[in-house]
């Protein structure tokens, strides 16, 4: 089809199936290959934004045997080439196939360019955010534990497949760039800018003039809503389009990301009293746990505070804005608050 299709319409449906079929050989192997015999169409119930979702199931036989392929197709934003969203889910997807790993992303088919669309594996499961908060507010989270480290590891084997392009940078460098930012932050008033040079130069003092931060290819974008989980407790992480985002770095140093989950974690603390600022605090811990211990030593505990205080004062500084819109509106005024404090005092993280 040579027009673009409302994806609202009912003309949708048999487009997109239109779609499928001529893609088949992306979606079903080789010996899996033979004859459709069904595919059944529906307009998902949720959205991604306005943006409508859409699920398919293909029943097919082959060889003698059944088999179904559960397939979801969404709306990419327009401000992302779909094209390079879906060259580095699939990059990302055959990393994790390569080193023996269950991918934690769907296994991504084909896009339409025409419309912006992107398809992949219909993966099964529950929101993480809101299972976590479930689990917080109930007092129960000692039930996330294994979860948290699992996604420390999770992010430690993304950032180690994202080696190898860039490599590292020394500490003081990314320092310095810390240092013009905080120049241009003129919503700061003068004292303020002032202690938190302060800690810049502690933290300078602080390393060797060789000291090196690993960069890697960022998420950008790690955060709880982006998960799912199953029954068995397994993560898929759904949205890959942050990768490519234009606010944001495609290499950077490791700890944005890992800084990210920590802004999103600590956030629920705008639902305190309901929720415990201990247990997030021990969630908090678990995730850094696992973290270091997929990726390996990178210093003793003094300087990983350092690498996050630098990590989170270059988010805000860098993206006052977009730090804003990052989590959607999500980032309570109280948070921001209490965020923008704990970087006056030298810490990354509001426990600090």
């Amino acid at each position: 089809m040579n027009s673009i299709v409302d994806l609202t319409s009912d003309e949708a449906l048999p487009y997109l199936e239109e779609e499928i079929l001529e893609r088949i050989e992306t979606i079903v192997s080789d010996c899996e290959r033979g004859d459709i015999d069904t595919i059944s169409a529906r307009r998902m119930t949720g959205t991604i934004g306005t943006r409508p979702i859409f699920h398919f199931t293909l029943s097919c036989s082959a060889h003698g045997a059944l088999f179904q392929k559960e397939i979801i197709v969404k709306s990419v934003k327009d401000e992302f080439d779909v094209n390079e969203v879906f060259r580095e889910h699939r990059k990302l997807w055959e990393g994790y196939r390569a080193k023996n790993v269950r991918p934690i992303v769907p296994e991504p088919y084909f896009c339409v360019e025409k419309e912006n669309l992107l398809a992949m594996s219909y993966e099964r499961g529950t929101s993480l955010l809101k299972k976590v908060l479930r689990s917080l507010v109930f007092r129960r989270s000692s039930s996330c534990r294994d979860t948290f480290t699992e996604l420390g590891t999770s992010l430690a084997t993304f950032h180690e497949l994202g080696q190898g392009e860039k490599g590292p940078e020394p500490l003081r460098s990314i320092i310095e760039d810390a240092r013009e930012l905080l120049k241009d932050a003129d919503h700061l008033p003068g004292k303020d800018r002032q202690a938190i040079e302060d800690h810049l130069q502690g933290v300078a003092e602080g390393s060797t003039g060789d000291t090196l931060v690993p960069i890697s290819r960022n998420y950008n974008d790690w955060t709880m809503r982006n998960f799912l989980i199953d029954d068995s407790g397994t993560l898929t992480l759904l949205d890959t389009d942050a990768m490519t985002h234009p606010h944001f770095s495609r290499y950077d140093m490791i700890w944005n990301d890992v800084m990210t989950f920590i802004m999103n974690l600590e956030s629920q603390t705008r639902y305190s009293p309901l929720v415990g600022r201990s247990d997030i605090c021990s969630l908090k811990d678990l995730f850094l746990e696992g973290y270091l211990t997929g990726f390996g030593k990178v210093g003793s505990q003094k300087r990983i505070n350092d690498l996050l205080y630098v990590a989170a004062l270059r988010i805000y500084l860098s993206r006052t804005r977009p730090f804003r819109n990052k989590f959607s509106g999500r980032v309570s005024g109280r948070y921001l608050r209490e965020f923008e404090t704990s970087l006056l005092r030298g810490s990354g993280t509001i426990f600090g």
